[in-house]
């Protein structure tokens, strides 16, 4: 039987007053264009409890007996005696841990974020001894069963993988666990619909966040369009090179996530930003290689990780030509990452000479715990 279509509330008040005004139930339905019956229900309602809005309703009779409910909905368990102790070895092993020691722990979680709908725990109904079925879990990095089962172990051991043990009933540990709240939070305050709005810059005309504001989701050569200045602007997430010319072109200026209420003094810029480029994000090992003169001619080095000074590792005067094979990099001017900057994502680059004549003497990974 399907649902049937219920009543505005004008509608319901209009037939009330005709009721009162002495009509009958089929001259009001025909007035109103709804059935006498319906009319009919609205006035007994009225009579009944002097009111036309809907009645709260009971629903159907619960088919679960109490008991049969506390077997479904699961209560974590409290720490049991043997748990407390295992969390206490587990803090004296390693209280005296370098500092050095604790840099090597990669920790690892995973948690859910929805846009639509509740962020909240949900029950189903499941077969028996099916929980533990692999199409039913998420894999974890604590003492869930499905990681210290034999055949984990096993592919774990011919990684050599070294696995930090793990006290039992103790999520808490992990320092990611802290994190979930608090981004989760900061994802609801800034309402997204979509993973695109994650990923944005918006520029305001004047400084504080003020006047006309442009949202930016990808690279754009030249917003001049759709303001005439722009003093402030807000990166919600990512790495982004601005530029003072349109085209990508002029002086660049590295964005990271953050808030730039006057980025002009911050930088020392002479100009407003007029174009803009999304920095996409990499995971994986970085590579570069670095030549001495223009078209890979001269000295070579590889390098892989950051460099604040090409003389004094290298002993190369400057740098005129690169061929970037993984990752993205910002080279500058100076050394220590400071004076310009440009920046370089995977590519030949044969010469620097149109880039203004710079010669780069530090380099830098733009790393993913950036954005």
């Amino acid at each position: 039987m399907t649902k049937t279509r219920e009543l505005c509330e004008d509608i319901r008040d209009q037939i009330v007053d005709l009721h009162k005004a002495g009509m009958g139930y089929r001259t009001i339905g025909k007035q109103l264009g709804e059935k006498a019956t319906t009319v009919g229900a609205i006035i007994r309602k009225w009579k009944k409890f002097k009111m036309m809005v809907n009645l709260p309703r009971s629903g159907a009779p619960c088919k679960i007996s109490p008991r049969g409910a506390s077997v479904i909905m699961r209560k974590v368990p409290l720490l049991k005696p043997a748990h407390v102790q295992a969390r206490l070895e587990f803090a004296n092993d390693h209280l005296d841990d370098p500092e050095k020691e604790w840099e090597k722990v990669m920790w690892s979680d995973e948690t859910k974020i929805e846009l639509f709908g509740l962020n909240s725990t949900r029950h189903v109904w499941r077969k028996k001894k099916d929980e533990y079925n692999p199409k039913n879990t998420i894999p974890t990095h604590d003492n869930d069963p499905k990681h210290t089962a034999r055949a984990t172990k096993e592919w774990l051991r011919k990684k050599h993988l070294k696995v930090l043990e793990w006290p039992s009933q103790s999520p808490d540990l992990n320092p990611i666990e802290n994190l979930w709240r608090e981004l989760k939070v900061r994802i609801a305050q800034r309402q997204p619909r979509n993973l695109k709005d994650l990923e944005k810059v918006t520029f305001f005309e004047d400084r504080n966040f003020q006047g006309r504001s442009y949202d930016c989701m990808g690279d754009s050569g030249d917003f001049s369009s759709y303001l005439n200045r722009c003093h402030s602007c807000r990166v919600e997430s990512g790495c982004w090179m601005m530029y003072d010319h349109p085209n990508y072109m002029g002086n660049g200026y590295f964005f990271k996530r953050g808030e730039y209420a006057d980025y002009m003094s911050m930088f020392g810029m002479s100009n407003c930003i007029r174009s803009c480029r999304m920095i996409p994000m990499h995971r994986g090992s970085y590579r570069m290689r670095i030549y001495e003169r223009d078209n890979f001619m001269g000295q070579m080095h590889e390098m892989m990780d950051d460099c604040d000074n090409v003389m004094d590792r290298y002993r190369m005067s400057h740098c005129q030509s690169c061929h970037v094979m993984d990752g993205h990099w910002l080279m500058y001017e100076q050394p220590h990452y400071r004076g310009r900057m440009s920046y370089f994502r995977p590519g030949e680059y044969r010469s620097f000479s149109n880039m203004g004549g710079m010669r780069f003497m530090s380099m830098r990974r733009i790393m993913d715990s950036w954005y």
